[in-house]
């Protein structure tokens, strides 16, 4: 079995499809026993986050420590999303059968999917990760009523909910591992066979 990979700069409604559409045929061919929308939920998070990070890494690059890159994103201006478009920042989704990569420790017919992207998470940002996945200890950043944390960044609902939607899918919070480094941060996350 072969790898398949999607790849974008912004939010690409045509490849966005292409990516739940791929999702859907790898988890009724490796585990139909999992329920899509849960998973869907998921890997959106993971991919919207990548953007994101990669929108804030031009946002940043363009205007310096310009204080509003969250109304910039939430509108997702034209401006934006066009420098993004133009830009080396990608995020590449992959799609790949844990028995094609010789590695069974999911299980023969399970399945991985990586979202890549070519921006290294900042220390403050590993840190809120690993407390929101793998820590029962919550963020102590103050927030708001919507969620949203008093540095102007997300409060970390979507990595929480993520967590407990492994959680009640009988994944577990060990079925998603991240890694980051110069120019690239990778979440993956590997679905066992049936």
């Amino acid at each position: 079995m072969t790898h398949i990979e999607i790849e974008l700069r912004s939010k690409d409604e045509q490849k966005l499809d292409a990516i739940w559409a791929q999702l859907r045929e790898h988890l009724t061919r490796h585990n139909p026993a999992l329920p899509f929308s849960p998973l869907h939920h998921v890997v959106r998070e993971l991919v919207f986050n990548s953007i994101k990070a990669n929108l804030k890494r031009i946002f940043l690059e363009a205007d310096g420590a310009a204080p509003d890159f969250r109304e910039a994103l939430e509108s997702f201006s034209p401006e934006l999303l066009a420098k993004a478009e133009a830009s080396n920042h990608v995020v590449r989704v992959r799609f790949e059968g844990r028995a094609a990569a010789g590695r069974t420790d999911a299980g023969p017919g399970g399945f991985e999917v990586s979202v890549f992207n070519n921006t290294e998470m900042l220390p403050g940002e590993r840190e809120l990760v690993d407390r929101l996945l793998y820590s029962d200890v919550q963020t102590d950043e103050p927030s708001g009523p919507t969620g949203e944390s008093a540095s102007g960044e997300g409060g970390g609902l979507g990595l929480r909910m993520v967590r407990k939607i492994l959680q009640n899918c009988g994944l577990g919070p060990e079925a998603l591992r991240y890694e980051t480094g110069p120019l690239r941060t990778v979440f993956t996350l590997r679905v066992p066979a049936a």
